[in-house]
């Protein structure tokens, strides 16, 4: 009909309320200051569009999560990056990842040591783990699986990271899922278990029990050969710190309640050397907080993995 309003989408409107509100909170408390304000007057701050733009929510979302985890002021925050990153992939790709409970999110380079004061960094690793670091006990492992001392693990690089926003399911005696995991993973672990390449387990199609070596040598590269990955620089595992980070920071997603959960994960952190591998997560154990290590080799009824999709 000529002359009326646009359609609009009632997950758009949603996050519109939400930004809307979010503003007036940051008037009220004071840190919606000058410089904010003449950004958003300049359009260099983006926010949802109700005519229906599938990037702007995307992009809103992220950028409120960025800001009360206390990062607004590390990045451009019309996020170019992510925006150029997002067009590229397209509308459909978003929306099959969305169908595997995965979404992609933009991080500035941040550093997360024990003296950060970000207001949303609520939960961190425990001090074993920087000791660890400062020791060199801890290894960035490579694709090639060559080894070299990390002393900055807790180190993010930017980047646009694709990751699943689930969280990690309680135990069950072994027989614990991760949430509607079929499209995602569960075909391709039940076609490698099938073919001999990683541990028989029952039900195939579960992430647990598989070992780090496993994750990387075969469910790895068969993510990366696909198309819908075909854009992606590497896919690992998460590391300690980028699981502790994303979980605390994109609270809009299930896994902000990950460290209730008394399962752990496997990291992409390699410890003393190229045969170890940090882990971690697990309620009964620190939660976010807890950081463990076992053999690269190892296998766990009650430990499974997270990949991690690196985009830019």
């Amino acid at each position: 009909m000529v002359g009326s309003a646009p359609e609009v989408r009632s997950s758009e409107l949603v996050e519109f309320i939400h930004q809307l509100r979010e503003f007036l909170r940051q008037i009220e408390d004071g840190s919606m200051n000058l410089s904010k304000l003449k950004e958003i007057n300049a359009g260099n701050v983006t926010y949802p569009n109700l005519a229906g733009d599938w990037l702007e929510p995307i992009l809103a979302q992220n950028l409120r999560c960025l800001a009360e985890f206390g990062l607004d002021g590390l990045f451009d925050l019309s996020q170019p990056i992510f925006h150029s990153v997002l067009e590229k992939l397209g509308e459909q790709q978003i929306k099959a990842w969305r169908k595997m409970s995965l979404a992609p999110v933009y991080s500035p380079e941040i550093l997360l040591d024990q003296n950060v004061g970000y207001r949303g960094f609520k939960v961190r690793p425990e001090a074993w783990y920087y000791e660890m670091a400062a020791a060199g006990r801890i290894y960035q492992i490579d694709e090639g699986g060559n080894a070299q001392i990390n002393r900055e693990p807790f180190r993010i690089k930017e980047g646009v990271y694709l990751i699943d926003t689930r969280c990690k399911p309680a135990y069950d005696g072994g027989r614990q899922m991760w949430d509607q995991d079929v499209r995602y993973l569960g075909w391709r672990l039940k076609k490698l278990r099938e073919a001999g390449k990683i541990e028989p387990f029952a039900p195939p199609i579960s992430r647990f029990r598989v070992s780090a070596q496993e994750a990387e040598h075969y469910v790895y590269p068969l993510l990366a050969g696909h198309a819908d990955f075909k854009m992606a620089k590497e896919v690992r595992s998460e590391s300690m710190i980028e699981c502790s980070f994303f979980s605390q920071c994109f609270t809009y997603m299930p896994r902000v309640c990950d460290g209730e959960t008394n399962t752990s994960v496997c990291f992409s952190d390699g410890f003393d050397g190229s045969g170890g591998r940090l882990d971690g997560g697990s309620s009964d154990d620190g939660g976010l907080a807890g950081v463990c290590h076992g053999r690269v080799g190892d296998h766990w009824a009650s430990q499974s993995f997270r990949p991690v999709a690196v985009l830019y």
